[in-house]
């Protein structure tokens, strides 16, 4: 039977006070044990732990892949009982403004080693993009008077973009000839976009007319918006400036306008070529510039159209004769540059109707007819410079030379010699195996000619052209 030892015993007191001897604390301490004389050791009562922690949801608003004001913070508080008696009325409480409501509102008793979550969904502001972190104090309370606080700190990253828009606004045409031309009074339209997730200040905008070594900067003005005083211009605003408060905010759209007009260096033989870049550069919250650049090419001419453009625009062309009938008697001598009805060299007769049918070819009849895919290249490139006026060079390179190129490319296969090298059968190996020896350059050349001017054609539709990236690229970098 299992003796017991009563507290006022001497045996009781003598053991509760004595200490191990040398040889079974070494034991004990190799076992990664500290023994303490009891009467030494602290029991703890009531007591917590704390802690807080902020995860980020950037899909709520804005982009998902980054974090925009109205995106959420979901805050988790957990409150440890780290003590030997149970606490009672656990509650979270954070100031921050904007915090929804805490879940949940108390826990009424947390025995010891449990630990309550609590959890709590902020909505970030732009004022806390803008600081570019969010910081905040939570307090864990119970039985009353036991608390303790709990920091956490949200880097919130912030990214300053702009967006610019470069167009031509309108054209004063001097001499009224309907088309760019020396003389001509510009009006360029510039649109600077906050496409980041901070506000931007200190916004700069500079407007170029690019030439090779001879660079002219032009007068960039703001269009405003009067905020009332006709005769005070200090509170005159960009139109874009929804707020009125002088900063690009996230969203907003603020535009520009510069003036130019047509000057001899920008004609080369009566061929209008312009180059114009735009650049904006803003300032974050955090003091890093930011910058972006736009550009366009204006030239005299009504511009190029691709395959699609001309198949879609029969009546532009397809009356070649212009006797207000189209039949047979209308035909496009391909090659035919000194205009006697007949190619100069290489080249071949079709009426409009069939060229408007190789224009139309279906995906099929290109990818296994290469001829149709090189066809409907030549006519189109054919039509850019005969009636629309766009007989570029490009560097060295003629774009009329490119035809006379493709065009005995294609009649190589003529094998009746009837002048249409569409009609004839021929051998697919024979046909790919030209493709790949010179067929196939011709094409990416004539068709990056069709499409895009290479940089230099004006689009028919939109009148304006491609600028090469690299000549934007070289104006952003002096700013």
């Amino acid at each position: 039977m299992r003796s017991t030892l009563k507290s006022d015993s001497p045996r009781a007191f003598s053991f509760l006070h004595r200490r191990p001897g040398r040889a079974a604390a070494s034991r004990l301490t190799k076992r990664g044990l500290r023994l303490e004389p009891l009467e030494r050791r602290v029991l703890l009562a009531a007591d917590l732990a704390f802690s807080k922690v902020g995860l980020v949801d950037s899909t709520v608003a804005g982009l998902p892949d980054r974090i925009d004001a109205g995106d959420t913070i979901a805050y988790e508080f957990s409150v440890e009982n780290i003590g030997d008696e149970a606490l009672t009325n656990v509650s979270v409480s954070d100031p921050r403004p904007g915090l929804g409501d805490m879940s949940p509102a108390v826990v009424e008793t947390l025995a010891p080693g449990e630990t309550a979550v609590f959890s709590a969904t902020y909505t970030v502001t732009q004022a806390d993009l803008d600081a570019g972190e969010l910081s905040n104090t939570a307090t864990a309370v119970a039985d009353g008077d036991i608390s303790m606080t709990a920091t956490s700190t949200v880097n919130l990253e912030q990214v300053g973009e702009l967006l610019v828009d470069k167009f031509l606004a309108e054209n004063n045409d001097a001499d009224s000839s309907g088309d760019i031309s020396v003389g001509d009074e510009l009006t360029f339209g510039i649109a600077v976009a906050n496409t980041g997730n901070v506000t931007l200040s200190d916004i700069d905008v500079h407007d170029v007319i690019v030439r090779e070594g001879d660079d002219d900067a032009l007068v960039v003005v703001p269009l405003l918006n009067d905020q009332g005083t006709p005769d005070d211009a200090t509170d005159d605003v960009n139109i874009g400036d929804t707020n009125a408060n002088g900063l690009l905010d996230v969203g907003e759209t603020w535009s520009y306008e510069a003036l130019y007009t047509v000057a001899e260096n920008d004609a080369a033989e009566g061929q209008v070529f312009l180059q114009n870049v735009a650049v904006a550069t803003a300032v974050t919250p955090l003091g890093e510039t930011v910058k972006a650049a736009d550009g366009l090419v204006l030239a005299s001419g009504e511009g190029v159209g691709s395959p699609g453009y001309w198949k879609n625009h029969p009546e532009v062309w397809m009356d070649a004769n212009q006797d207000g009938v189209i039949d047979d008697q209308d035909v496009l001598v391909i090659g035919d540059w000194d205009g006697d009805g007949a190619p100069d060299d290489q080249g071949f007769t079709l009426t409009t109707t069939e060229a408007l049918r190789i224009l139309d070819a279906s995906q099929t009849q290109k990818g296994g007819d290469k001829r149709f895919t090189l066809g409907r290249s030549v006519i189109a490139s054919w039509l850019n410079i005969t009636v629309a006026g766009n007989n570029y060079a490009v560097g060295d390179i003629d774009v009329g030379e490119k035809i006379d190129e493709a065009a005995a490319w294609l009649m190589a296969f003529d094998a009746d010699s009837d002048g249409n090298p569409f009609n004839d059968s021929v051998k697919k190996k024979d046909l790919n195996q030209a493709w790949g020896e010179e067929g196939e350059a011709l094409y990416e050349f004539l068709d990056e000619y069709n499409n895009t001017g290479l940089g230099i054609a004006i689009d028919r539709d939109t009148g304006e052209g491609v600028i090469d990236p690299a000549v934007v690229d070289e104006v952003l970098q002096n700013f």
